[in-house]
């Protein structure tokens, strides 16, 4: 919930960015960390959970606001299944890496994943939203037209979408409309 607030606040790709950049940071000083005292590790590890968690649900509501509206569920059903492969895969890679490595070391290989989303989310910038105040719910009750106006803060001329978003539809264009 902090992530989202903080998204609507300073924008979607700031929140991603710092989200990717603390787990990756934790990534890289793990080794370091899960030696320490049991309270210092205790908050290390809640930083990197935080930071971990807080990049999903901004990025899904960035998916959103820049996928073509005729794709956005097939957008978010192929960003959650990459997303559950990139748990498995790193769900499997760090034992092995533990057993060659060991445990302590093990967890820097996780930083490849934020080391690769960072510049990925950093080319979104021109197609993402500034950061502007939410509409306001009175806005939607007293002039709903204009509430769903300043709520519609997505982009409509993102080059990459039709690119990107048609070709994952298996459907002609139009064959919505019916």
């Amino acid at each position: 919930m902090l992530g989202g607030r903080a998204a609507d606040r300073h924008g979607r790709v700031p929140v991603i960015a710092t989200s990717l950049l603390v787990s990756g940071v934790c990534c890289m000083v793990s080794p370091v960390v899960l030696g320490a005292e049991p309270l210092w590790l205790t908050a290390f590890c809640v930083l990197w959970g935080a930071a971990a968690v807080a990049d999903s649900a901004v990025l899904t509501t960035a998916t959103i606001e820049v996928a073509d509206p005729r794709y956005t569920g097939t957008a978010l059903t192929v960003q959650t299944a990459l997303g559950f492969l990139l748990t498995v895969a790193g769900i499997a890679t760090v034992p092995v890496v533990a057993a060659a490595v060991g445990w302590q070391t093990a967890l820097v290989v996780l930083a490849v994943g934020p080391a690769l989303g960072l510049p990925a989310v950093l080319a979104l910038r021109r197609y993402l939203p500034t950061a502007a105040p939410a509409p306001s719910p009175v806005t939607f009750l007293i002039k709903p037209a204009e509430g769903l106006q300043a709520a519609g803060r997505g982009m409509t001329d993102c080059p990459c979408r039709p690119m990107i978003w048609g070709v994952l539809s298996p459907w002609p264009e139009g064959a919505n409309d019916r």
